[in-house]
């Protein structure tokens, strides 16, 4: 799987708006995607494949809590 699809299933199994650190670290605990150095990806890479403009229309952010959720949930 590729991290998009791992940050998408992690917000539809939380059914909320979850931060950065918290995707990164359910992704880790549920060892999702692996980086190839092997290490799992950081808080800022998941919040800049978001941000990105490939990826950036499937995620909407909440400004005022630093949230994450589905776009359209």
């Amino acid at each position: 799987m590729t991290l998009h699809d791992d940050i998408l299933d992690v917000l539809q199994s939380a059914g909320r708006e979850l931060p950065s650190h918290e995707i990164a670290s359910a992704i880790a605990a549920r060892d999702l995607y692996r980086r190839r150095d092997g290490q799992h990806p950081s808080a800022h890479q998941v919040r800049a494949r978001m941000t990105s403009s490939r990826y950036r229309q499937l995620y909407d952010r909440n400004p005022d809590t630093r949230t994450w959720r589905l776009r359209g949930a």
